[in-house]
């Protein structure tokens, strides 16, 4: 019976040398790994087993030896984005991983926005849906979608349902959203694969996303309060199961949808810290704080609440995590809600917008808007309170008509409904705070400004208004702004709101065929761009008049008499 059982176990032990090596789900076929970097891998073997990695890109050869515990882990260098490539894995036995692209990876977490697919919710479908299913087919992007499920420890290793995918009709149609129309813009740009991984539920709060010990630096009575949640939504349950199993996967960022759940949970004042205390547990655990971390700012709906202040609280705190977090940046979604449904059916523009801020910000993209207008300050005169914002480009409320959304209080402390009237954008020129010279003439008197830079050689578009009341702007009949070259924007005065009327492009500071349709009058100056008039509409035509800076004040003076 000794012999029997020694022999038993004995070739259970020669069994065991020889396993297989075993991967982690997120490690397959069709994968994407990050391009131009040490990139890691990973798995099991029998203790002490030495195990071969060889690359096709390169056909070198890494070899690793798995410890005590059978693990082994080993970092291959990446090339260029290109593929397909195969990767094969051996401790004797091999494993062969085909058709992997080197690109850009993304991981992609939040609660339900982020998690709507692109079909949508029942009766809350996504606009755009049908024609982005229809046009999914894309060999070049990939996308992981992780499991699930809950853990009261870290775990190593998650479940997945489909393992790495190619974009189909059918694998589009059941991701997140948000983080496709991220992933697909950051390819019409880039044009190189794109690896999507999506680690995300519903009615989640951010407690959950993060480890016990990182939370318990912002609030110490985490065990405390988790007695008022369930699964889900109990500290680290998330970030055991769904976060802790991706830390290897090497990626370039994270995109971030959440925080609508954490809105009643009596600690949205701490947000912020929640926030970044979360960013810097992530980046630790891949071993880069340059990381970038995009989110979107939660999605606009009525909350309970009789004080009606939870939306603007929690936004205030997003906002101010911008400030404690670098290498990051808020998608504003003020514009983008749906009214009664938490759930906004624009989730092409969240997309956009996110794509913008890496574009931008982590890729260096240029000539793309990607900031939303940001308070700047604000000063009490007349028992108004004028408000200045700090935005790029053309960004800020829509002018047609009274601009939404602003209350103010008095000592008392109670918000009520204000009325907005006009606003004076400022432009970041080419991504620097640039100053060009602008000329508005006796804008105040004659309730008309005109107004064009002197910059040549660039072909941006026209910035936008500026409201003629702000007496502060002027210095000496010059106003200092930030707009794009070449532009000429004609105001008058309506009800209230400065409305741009007429606008003008001046390629080059040249103008061929100027007209000023709506007060009927036509610009008219000969080459050198000193003699100037102004005529009324009719057969007249300027071609090729070099406007000089004399030119552009003798013009504004003529039109301002003429009004």
């Amino acid at each position: 019976m000794k012999k029997i059982l020694f022999l038993s176990l004995s070739l259970l032990t020669a069994a065991g040398m020889s396993a297989k090596v075993t991967l982690p789900s997120v490690l397959g076929s069709n994968m994407v790994l990050q391009q131009q970097c040490n990139a890691n891998l990973w798995g099991k073997a029998a203790p002490s087993k030495k195990v071969t990695v060889t690359t096709s890109w390169d056909n070198r050869k890494y070899t690793v030896q798995a410890a005590a515990d059978s693990t082994w882990k080993t970092a291959v260098a990446t090339p260029a984005a290109g593929g397909p490539y195969s990767i094969r894995i051996s401790d004797g036995e091999a494993i062969v991983l085909d058709n992997v692209m080197i690109g850009e990876v993304w991981i992609c977490s939040g609660q339900s926005n982020m998690q709507m697919p692109v079909t949508g919710f029942p009766g809350q479908p996504v606009v755009g849906s049908n024609e982005a299913i229809l046009n999914g087919t894309n060999s070049d992007i990939r996308m992981f979608v992780v499991r699930r499920e809950v853990s009261d420890r870290p775990l190593d290793d998650c479940n997945t349902d489909t393992g790495w995918q190619e974009a189909t009709t059918e694998s589009v149609a059941g991701f997140t959203a948000v983080g496709y129309f991220f992933g697909l813009n950051l390819y019409k740009v880039l044009g190189i694969p794109i690896g999507l991984i999506e680690t995300d539920w519903g009615g989640t709060r951010i407690e959950t996303w993060m480890d016990m010990e990182t939370a318990q630096k912002v609030e110490q009575n985490q065990v405390e309060k988790d007695k008022n949640h369930q699964a889900p939504n109990k500290t680290a349950q998330l970030y055991n199961a769904m976060i802790h199993p991706l830390v290897n996967y090497t990626a370039q960022g994270f995109i971030w949808y959440q925080g609508e759940s954490n809105i009643h949970t009596g600690n949205a004042h701490l947000y912020s810290q929640y926030m970044q205390q979360l960013v810097s547990l992530w980046r630790n655990e891949w071993g880069n704080q340059q990381m970038p971390f995009y989110y979107v700012q939660i999605a606009p709906f009525v909350y309970e609440g009789d004080d009606k202040t939870s939306v603007p609280l929690i936004v205030e705190q997003q906002l101010a995590a911008m400030d404690k977090i670098p290498y990051s940046g808020m998608a504003s979604t003020t514009d983008i809600g749906s009214g009664p449904c938490i759930h906004p059916s624009q989730k092409i523009p969240v997309g956009e917008r996110l794509a913008l801020l890496a574009l931008s910000k982590t890729y260096g993209k240029k000539g793309l808007i990607c900031e939303s207008p940001r308070f700047e300050s604000v000063r009490f005169e007349d028992g108004k309170a004028i408000v200045r914002f700090k935005t790029e480009g053309t960004l800020g409320p829509d002018y047609s008509g009274r601009i939404k959304g602003f209350e103010i209080a008095g000592a008392d402390k109670i918000f009520v409904p204000a009325e907005a009237g006009s606003f004076l954008p400022v432009h970041f020129h080419n991504g620097h705070r640039e100053l060009c010279a602008l000329f508005l003439v006796e804008a105040q008197e004659v309730g008309v400004v005109l107004f064009a830079d002197l910059v040549a050689g660039q072909d941006d578009d026209v910035f936008g208004i500026i409201a003629v009341d702000e007496a502060d702007v002027l210095i000496d009949g010059v106003c200092s702004a930030l707009v794009p070259v070449g532009a000429v924007c004609l105001l008058v005065r309506g009800q209230g709101v400065h409305t741009a009327v007429q606008t003008v492009q001046i390629p080059r500071l040249t103008v061929t065929d100027v007209l000023v349709q709506l007060l009927g009058l036509v610009l008219c100056c000969d080459t050198d761009g000193v003699d100037i008039g102004v005529d009324a509409v009719g057969q007249r035509e300027v071609h090729n008049a070099v406007l000089t800076a004399e030119g552009h004040r003798r013009f504004c003076r003529l039109l301002c008499q003429r009004v």
